[in-house]
């Protein structure tokens, strides 16, 4: 339903009325959202640092696929809830963990209560419920953030909680736990691995052992065979060559897996570790690392501090560079021996090859144990590619310790009081429109102007004479006078034509009648021709009202009976015309939808100088519809405080768009109290 255009203009002054109610639900919800932030829950938020050191990509791209996954890997790990519940297992209390109301103990104990009722009255008992370490744990992990800095190693741990302690207890706490689990799974995995090494190496060398007894218990029970005496000396030199080359077959192993760690960056190998000037390098990284802690991000001496840190490290490098050297010297002299040996031992074989059938068991045995020999060498180059793989296995140390933060997260503050403030007002502004346009009955002409959208003539102050029907002394009224001159001006005729003015309503007794004939009765006085017709052919009311006894009425001329000068009533009390109704037409619609209707009123206009029609109201029948095509003017008269704002324009939108053009509003019994000095003329003179 469309009520027309809103008219700031005309919603101004209802806003200017309700001025105080405005300001005051302003200042109260203001107070309200002060209150509200006092007693919401704050948050506290802190934040701690990692670095993960992995040893595996040391030296590699810090955007490799590599390297990002085994860092989204730890965020992984720092995040889940085995962690998660470790640590919270240390804390030595969880007050202050989650953020709560700052309401009175007893309140607080109210609503506690109240949840845990609902909560069982919604949990059947056959489900299992949560209990405070569950809900502890849940919250923890709905806000336990963990970042990975970008291109980076560092880890950034984040928990909000309801105290600063707390929410700093809680990040140190999972560092801790993280970083002494990932230390004890990579000493759990060294020592798992050593032990593995220890028992394969025993077993394997027991192997070697037997083949050897072996080859020993056949060349001690063929000594006095011809065949043999030949090949035992060789035979004895080389199973001792070939010892030698098993020893530094594995002299060789154990350098190379010595140079493996160290070429990899291994700060842990015990190379590394052996040698004491990176030892004293390291204790002066670590001394100059914890001048960082107390600095502030934008602290200018982190950069100076920062590069005598690089500094430290580039000579730990070039130490560890040199210890690489080393073993690897050592490697080659190794590597040297082995093929010296190896060389002498093919020397040996080949000669020891050349014997009976004793010799081709001996030779058997003798490749049995090189076989051995070489499972067992080769056990042990595996073995140390295995320790490898455990100590480098990712390790962690906190580079910036959570501490407790000093703000919430929120505070409104004057902003709560602010935007209160503003909400209230226009939370109240936009009710007052609301209710002057749609929710509450009119009752005042900037209301009216706001509905409807339309011209006003002004507004009749509530007389009790009105109420008695006493139509002389109610145009008498100053008031009421100088409002009805007000409208013959916006009417009078450009021309000496008449004008045809229609008075019609939203619903019965809201004073279309009476202003009808009392406007009728006003021109009148003021000297003009004026004829008022009771168009309301159902009900008609102007004789009763005016008193008069009319021998002709509206349906006789209409039907042909009589002329328009037979049928008019004059008044002589104020010398006006009337053309009344005798309410016995059979089809009202069809009497004023006809020619003879029409003729009837171009008659009248050429007759007189104002021609007012009196018509039932619009939402009962179509009637005023019609005749307002027939009007050159539309007066809608609605009565204060009596229908809904909706109502009357819903009345008003059953004209067509060219009838509405021709609509002014009258508000009538309009209290004083709605009343500004611009709705009405209140009279100047006595004449």
């Amino acid at each position: 339903m469309n009520m027309g255009p809103i008219d700031v203009a005309g919603l101004l002054p209802v806003l200017r009325r309700s001025k105080w109610q405005i300001l005051i639900c302003g200042l109260l919800t203001a107070c309200l959202a002060f209150g509200v932030t006092r007693i919401l829950p704050v948050r506290y938020m802190s934040e701690g640092s990692l670095i993960i050191e992995h040893p595996a990509t040391a030296g590699t791209d810090p955007k490799s696929p590599t390297v990002l996954n085994s860092i989204f890997t730890q965020v992984d790990v720092v995040k889940s809830p085995g962690l998660i519940r470790s640590s919270v297992r240390d804390l030595p209390s969880s007050a202050g963990l989650v953020p709560t109301a700052r309401l009175p103990a007893p309140v607080t104990d109210f609503f506690a209560s109240l949840r845990a009722n609902v909560t069982n009255w919604l949990q059947p008992d056959e489900r299992p419920k949560l209990d405070a370490e569950s809900d502890k744990l849940n919250y923890i992990r709905d806000h336990l953030k963990v970042e990975a800095k970008e291109n980076s190693s560092v880890l950034s741990v984040q928990f909000e909680a309801g105290t600063p302690d707390m929410a700093a207890t809680v990040v140190n706490a999972i560092m801790g736990t993280y970083i002494a689990t990932v230390g004890g799974a990579r000493e759990a995995g060294v020592v798992k691995a050593d032990q593995w090494i220890s028992q394969q190496r025993v077993a394997g060398w027991q192997e070697v052992e037997a083949a050897e007894q072996r080859v020993a218990k056949f060349l001690r029970e063929h000594q006095n065979l011809t065949e043999v005496q030949g090949a035992l000396t060789a035979s004895l030199q080389l199973s001792k060559d070939q010892a030698q080359l098993a020893l530094a077959r594995e002299e060789l192993a154990r350098l190379q897996a010595s140079l493996d760690t160290v070429g990899n960056g291994d700060a842990g190998a015990e190379e590394t570790l052996s040698s004491k000037s990176i030892q004293a390098l390291k204790e002066q990284e670590a001394k100059t690392a914890e001048l960082l802690y107390p600095m502030s991000p934008t602290d200018p001496r982190r950069a100076l501090i920062q590069d005598r840190i690089n500094g430290i490290r580039a000579q730990i490098n070039k130490e560890s560079k040199l210890v690489a050297a080393s073993i690897g010297r050592s490697v080659k002299i190794a590597r040297a021996r082995v093929e010296s040996l190896e060389a002498t031992v093919r020397k040996e074989t080949e000669a020891a090859q050349a014997s009976t059938e004793a010799s081709t068991t001996l030779k058997l045995l003798t490749g049995d144990l090189e076989a051995k020999r070489q499972l067992y060498v080769s056990f042990l180059t595996g073995a140390g590619q295995a320790r490898l793989a455990a100590v480098q296995a990712p390790s962690a140390r906190v580079l910036f310790p959570a501490v407790p933060p000093q703000r919430p997260m929120q505070s409104f503050g004057v902003v709560s009081i602010v935007l209160g403030f503003v909400a209230g007002i226009a939370g109240a502004a936009g009710v007052v429109a609301l209710r002057s346009r749609y929710g509450m009955k009119i009752n005042s002409t900037q209301e009216m102007a706001i509905v409807t959208g339309l011209p006003m003539f002004g507004a009749l102050p509530e007389l009790k004479k009105v109420n008695r029907g006493d139509m002389l002394t109610l145009r008498a009224e100053p008031q009421v006078r100088e409002t009805f001159r007000g409208m013959w001006l916006a009417m009078r005729p450009a021309q000496n034509d008449g004008v045809a003015i229609l008075v019609t309503s939203s619903e019965v007794n809201e004073g279309k009648t009476t202003v009808a004939a009392a406007l009728a009765q006003r021109f009148a006085d003021d000297g003009f021709r004026v004829l008022l017709i009771d168009a309301d052919l159902r009900r008609p009311q102007l004789a009763k009202i005016l008193k008069l006894r009319s021998e002709g009425s509206l349906e006789s001329v209409l039907s042909g009976a009589q002329t328009l000068e037979e049928a008019v009533a004059h008044d002589s009390r104020s010398g006006l015309d009337c053309l009344l109704s005798n309410g016995y037409s059979k089809s009202p619609m069809r009497a004023l939808s006809s020619g003879r209707f029409r003729e009837l009123l171009a008659m009248s206009r050429r007759s007189y100088d104002f021609v007012i029609l009196d018509s039932a109201p619009v939402l009962h029948v179509a009637d005023p519809i019609l005749l307002a095509g027939l009007c050159q003017h539309v007066v809608f008269v609605v009565e204060a405080g009596r229908l809904p704002a909706a109502l009357v324009g819903e009345a008003l939108q059953r004209f067509s768009e060219a009838d509405r053009s021709k609509i002014s509003t009258l508000l009538t019994r309009a209290r004083s109290s709605q009343l500004s000095r611009q709705d009405y003329y209140s009279g100047y003179a006595s004449g």
